[in-house]
């Protein structure tokens, strides 16, 4: 491969699946082995990262179930930053193929992938057309598959941002408590919590400002709020809002860092508050901070961090909490 190459992600692991597209065709190796597009691929990206790894787990002539029973398998068992993945070549030249039900077990096949988390590299179907006649009547069949997937990508699209205003508080933009149990999930696919803290955040007398000011001016207090949170959590960390006036960020920090974070959460509410604006843009805040402990879940984590919390409420809140 020759030409500028340029990226943003890093990816420091590859696995190519499929049929002979991936194995290799017409491009052979002095010994004799065909060497493919995927290999020329993991050649560049070594280039440009030590240590690169890379798997080529294609075989010539396998239908899609087969590549979906073989080799996704290992992929997801690699965990790798980057899959290629290729399929339906070889069941879209059977004798009889229908490709409705074969775009919606690709699709299938596809969501497996993208669930360990990898960068997923996908391809348009390939042209009939120069190939032998008796291929070449196949063509509308080519052309079936690729229209059924993409009636399949925007389905998906429209139901992952239903699904994502599902999990979206409105009035703050910050997630709730369904995007909450997303994060935990996906988090317990992963890698875990190791190495994370959670501190529960809550308005302190909130109460008295709806009820002197309204809840048109409690609303803006959380969304106050909310802008302070969303400041703070890097890629992997997580910010929400619970209910009511209570908030939760979930971040990936050691114990010093954790109380540094809180501290600037209070600091700076306590900021905004001293600015004796009227009706007031925010209140002081309490923090309940505590290092989870991953072989618990989120009801034991919960607990701890809300006894931190309400012995910060009870001296009168404004300040920050830990919990051993």
């Amino acid at each position: 491969m020759t030409g500028r190459w340029t990226r943003v992600d890093r990816w420091r692991t590859f696995v190519a699946i499929g049929d002979s597209f991936t194995e290799g065709l017409d491009d052979w190796r002095p010994d004799g082995t065909p060497r493919g597009w995927a290999d020329r691929v993991a050649e560049r990206l070594a280039l440009d990262e030590p240590g690169f790894r890379y798997a080529n787990l294609a075989v010539r002539g396998k239908v899609l179930d087969q590549i979906v029973a073989d080799q996704i398998p290992v992929a997801e068992r690699l965990r790798p930053d980057l899959v290629a993945f290729c399929a339906g070549g070889n069941d879209i030249i059977r004798f009889s193929c229908d490709t409705d039900d074969l775009a919606r077990r690709f699709d299938d096949a596809l969501a497996r992938i993208t669930a360990t988390g990898a960068h997923v590299l996908v391809f348009t179907g390939f042209d009939l057309g120069q190939m032998h006649p008796l291929i070449r009547r196949l063509r509308g069949r080519n052309a079936e598959l690729q229209s059924a997937l993409d009636d399949l990508r925007v389905t998906a699209h429209r139901l992952n941002q239903s699904e994502e205003l599902n999990r979206t508080d409105e009035l703050t933009s910050l997630a709730n408590r369904r995007g909450l149990n997303a994060f935990l999930e996906r988090m317990a696919n992963a890698d875990g919590l190791h190495g994370y803290g959670l501190m529960l955040i809550d308005c302190d007398r909130f109460k008295a400002v709806n009820d002197e000011y309204g809840h048109l001016i409690g609303d803006r207090v959380l969304q106050s709020v909310a802008n302070i949170l969303r400041s703070l959590p890097g890629e992997n960390d997580f910010a929400c809002r619970l209910g009511g006036d209570e908030f939760c960020l979930v971040m990936h920090a050691a114990p010093e860092e954790l109380l540094r974070y809180a501290n600037y959460i209070v600091s700076t509410a306590q900021s905004l508050r001293m600015t004796q604006h009227s009706p007031p843009l925010i209140t002081t805040l309490s923090v309940g901070a505590y290092l989870v402990d991953p072989t618990g879940d989120w009801d034991d984590w919960y607990v701890c961090a809300d006894a931190a919390l309400y012995r910060a409420k009870r001296v009168g809140g404004n300040r920050v909490e830990w919990q051993d």
